[in-house]
């Protein structure tokens, strides 16, 4: 159940009327689906807003600060977080890659549901959509920064961002990332505090 205390959050991130039901229904359907698919942990089902729609919906007001226009491809979105979070806070597009079949008619079924026209669903390995660009990368627990920026860069248009919500390890994937790259890189890496958790942080990642 979203608690007044919850709403209020996710209206400092750009939440509006129409956002907060879609974000119900699809809470629902998460909470109904992840029995026969696994969407998140089950373990993070009673704390489903925090845990998961407010960290999405964290990225919104970063994206809209950073770049416009709004067209984000979404990598690995499983359950569609955040890509489906972004489309109902706003995004002008989003476009999920996913390669388990089974969670693509989940995304497709929330989008029908919720009547979402801003949201393109590609079944497909990461590596396999090479036809599609954005001014915006996102990704959330999937990968190494080193793997996210690889598998990003060809589909990034121009003066682009990344943008990849880290756990407690970010500064040691900061490094990584830096140490693999030339001195040219290091510099277009900023970290922004998450707002769910003290010890992870929001990487955001300019011109690769």
């Amino acid at each position: 159940m979203m608690t007044q205390t919850m709403r209020s959050r996710l209206e400092m991130c750009g939440a509006s009327s129409q956002a907060f039901e879609k974000l119900t229904r699809y809470v629902a359907m998460i909470s109904k689906w992840n029995k026969a698919i696994n969407l998140i942990s089950p373990s993070t089902i009673p704390h489903l807003w925090e845990r998961h729609i407010l960290d999405s919906a964290q990225l919104w007001p970063l994206i809209l600060q950073t770049q416009k226009p709004t067209r984000i491809i979404d990598l690995g979105s499983g359950g569609g977080l955040p890509g489906l979070v972004l489309a109902m806070m706003g995004a002008e597009h989003v476009t999920m890659v996913e390669s388990d079949q089974r969670k693509c008619v989940f995304l497709r079924e929330v989008s029908r549901e919720t009547g979402l026209t801003n949201v393109t669903i590609i079944n497909d390995r990461i590596n396999q959509a090479r036809s599609i660009t954005a001014p915006i990368i996102t990704a959330r627990a999937l990968a190494s920064l080193l793997d996210l920026t690889a598998w990003a860069s060809p589909l990034i248009e121009p003066n682009g961002v990344m943008i990849f919500p880290k756990g407690q390890d970010w500064k040691e994937e900061i490094a990584g990332l830096n140490e693999h790259f030339n001195d040219d890189f290091i510099g277009k890496i900023e970290n922004f505090q998450s707002v769910t958790d003290s010890e992870a942080r929001i990487i955001l990642v300019r011109n690769i």
